[in-house]
């Protein structure tokens, strides 16, 4: 009985020494750089300064993947908290996973706003909250979520300078392109809005640093869906064959990468759409990279909505924007690919919405479609006349009245003739009733 008693008592005090060693009283705020610290949304972020004891503010983005390491030659046994800006523990770690004496935490970002790193000294089990005067180095890495489009129909779009991504891979839309063979096990397409013209100079660069990645370039026509258009080799502008197994391929030669081709020169406004086969299958996604100026550069796209009136004869009908691969909804039964139907549903004005591009590069934008009647009879339902008090010594009279029909058409004129062949005459657009 006593044994067991005494192992009782020690696995409680083991298990108050566990529970403390996350739990440390938040120390000094270092402000870097005037504020918290905003590592780049694909990279590292070095902070040098904070010693054990010191917490610093990292601002993130909800979906971002965020490691924060003291790996980079810190001498003094370091530990890691991470709090969310309610003061709730996220995470913590000691000698971990690759460092020994150095800590690394990685989390992925539940919210956008401010977390809270505290560093401090691990001393001895039970006490991970020590001091020390060193300045040392922290390294934030963020990386955004892999994104994936589904087959041609993607809306992955590059807007941001630098490198952009990672971008994933999936199953492959129609053969498409002159040096394309359509061999790999699986594809991306990536569309480019571009806003400063110059010569297209862009990296592909898998996260393997093996296989062959090929890749075609097409510019699409104004109003043409880039999945329509890339099935006519006459759009396209550029493409490469990868000449070497080094992961990589690139339009130009801006970037240290052996497959290339000359860049192709393209003007703002342009919209491109890349196709990039994954001929080895060794990387599992990408990162595109375009050069500085004078090169191309890329901004959002245009999801401003081309408002039309059509009438109710009509049937199914395309509705264009300024950029077009986007996404449709809203009134009207309009489909998800932009189809409208006038003749389903009838005389009316319909609000739809747009949404093109993916964050960061998403627009979006609401229009009206307005649907007339139209080649139908304009049928008089109901006449009314009344004759006005008799005028001396002419013996003339006024006759006033009103008119009302249907169906009145967009042009031409009405008009209302006495028996004596006076008249008056009304020109579209029409009100009914009519009052004469």
């Amino acid at each position: 009985m006593k044994l067991n008693k005494i192992l009782i008592i020690l696995t409680f005090i083991f298990t108050l020494g566990f529970n403390s060693y996350s739990q440390c009283p938040l120390g000094t705020y270092v402000p870097i750089s005037g504020g918290d610290v905003t590592p780049p949304s694909l990279g590292t972020l070095t902070v040098t300064g904070p010693t054990a004891g010191d917490y610093i503010g990292v601002n993130v983005i909800a979906g971002n993947v965020y490691t924060f390491s003291t790996c980079n030659g810190n001498t003094y046994d370091t530990y890691l908290t991470l709090w969310d800006d309610g003061g709730g523990l996220i995470d913590f770690n000691d000698d971990g996973p690759t460092c020994a004496s150095q800590s690394t935490i990685t989390w992925t970002a539940t919210y956008t706003g401010v977390v809270y790193l505290q560093l401090t000294e691990y001393i001895s089990f039970f006490n991970v909250c020590g001091t020390n005067s060193t300045s040392t180095q922290i390294e934030i890495t963020s990386s955004p979520p892999v994104q994936t489009g589904n087959g041609c129909s993607t809306d992955i779009t590059i807007c941001t300078p630098g490198v952009a991504g990672p971008f994933g891979f999936s199953t492959p839309g129609n053969p498409v392109s002159s040096c394309l063979d359509f061999f790999g096990p699986n594809y991306a397409y990536v569309v480019l809005y571009i806003t400063q013209s110059g010569p297209l100079e862009m990296l592909i660069n898998g996260d393997a640093t093996s296989g062959y990645m090929d890749v075609s370039v097409f510019s699409i026509p104004p109003g043409q869906d880039p999945c329509t258009a890339v099935n006519d080799v006459n759009n396209e502008i550029s493409c490469n064959y990868a000449t070497g197994s080094d992961g990589c391929n690139q339009i130009g030669t801006a970037f240290p990468c052996g497959s290339s081709v000359p860049s192709p020169n393209v003007t703002a406004g342009d919209v491109l759409f890349i196709v990039l086969e994954n001929w080895s299958g060794t990387s599992t996604n990408f990162t595109l990279e375009l050069a500085g100026l004078p090169a191309a550069q890329t901004g959002p796209p245009d999801a401003t909505i081309n408002e039309v009136t059509l009438c109710d004869t009509l049937g199914p009908t395309q509705i264009t924007a300024a950029n077009m691969g986007g996404s449709w909804s809203g009134a009207g039964g309009i489909t998800a690919t932009g189809i409208f139907d006038p003749s389903a549903v009838g005389p009316g004005t319909y609000t739809v919405n747009y949404d093109i591009g993916s964050a960061p590069c998403a627009s979006s934008s609401t229009g009206n479609i307005t649907v007339v009647a139209c080649n139908q009879p304009c049928v008089i339902t109901n006449f009314t006349a009344n004759q006005g008090v008799c005028e001396n010594p002419l013996n003339v009279y006024d006759i006033t009245g009103e008119v009302t029909f249907t169906n009145a058409p967009a042009v031409g004129t009405l008009t209302v003739t006495a028996c004596d062949g006076t008249n008056q005459v009304f020109n579209a657009p029409f009100l009914s009733p009519q009052a004469y």
